[in-house]
C-alpha cells in the first residue's frame, strides 16, 4: 500500500507562502496607521487589519496540513513569516507603550 504524498503539498505550501505574507504585510498596515497622521476611512483601516489574524490563521493551517514534498519549505517560510509577523506587532505594542 502507497500513500501519496505529492497530492496537496504545492498548493498548501503555496497557501502557506500567501497567508504568511499577508499576515507581515497586516503588521506592516497597522505600524503605518500608528505612526503616520494617515486619516484613513474606518473601513479600510477595519478590512487592513482584519488580514494579520486571517493569515495567521492560514499559516499555521497551511503548515499543520502539508504534507512533506515540494511545497512544504514554502509551508515553513510562510510560517516563518507570520512567526515575524507576530514578533513585529508585540514589538509595535511596546514601542506604542513606551
Amino acid at each position: 500500500m502507497s500513500t501519496r504524498t505529492s497530492g496537496t503539498a504545492p498548493t498548501t505550501g503555496t497557501v502557506g507562502l500567501v497567508s504568511g505574507a499577508l499576515a507581515l504585510a497586516a503588521v506592516g498596515w497597522v505600524a503605518l496607521l500608528t505612526y503616520s497622521s494617515l486619516d484613513v476611512p474606518e473601513g479600510l483601516r477595519i478590512a487592513g487589519s482584519t488580514l494579520l489574524p486571517l493569515g495567521l490563521v492560514g499559516a499555521v493551517g497551511a503548515a499543520i496540513l502539508a504534507r512533506p514534498g515540494r511545497g512544504r519549505s514554502r509551508t515553513l517560510v510562510g510560517l516563518a513569516l507570520a512567526g515575524a509577523a507576530v514578533l513585529g506587532l508585540v514589538l509595535l505594542l511596546v514601542a506604542a507603550d513606551a
